[in-house]
């Protein structure tokens, strides 16, 4: 964490518990707990992205002006 935005630069599950949506569960906690603190993100975890681009009601988690960066808008 660095002033009050948190980096995710990657998210990895255990392969033999892959397609189990564990690491939706984990992104999904981890951005409601940062949500709750009033802090930003920074996705450069593409799975994280991705997450965030399909709940556009996260958005407000991302840096308008670093949106464009990880491809949301």
């Amino acid at each position: 964490m660095k002033d009050g935005v948190i980096v995710f630069p990657h998210t990895e599950i255990d392969p033999k518990f892959g397609g189990k949506g564990l690491g939706t569960t984990l992104i999904e906690f981890a951005l409601n707990e940062i949500a709750q603190e009033n802090l930003s993100v920074e996705p450069l975890c593409p799975f994280v992205s991705k997450y965030i681009g399909k709940h556009p009601e996260l958005l407000y988690l991302v840096e308008p002006s670093k949106r464009s960066k990880f491809g949301l808008s």
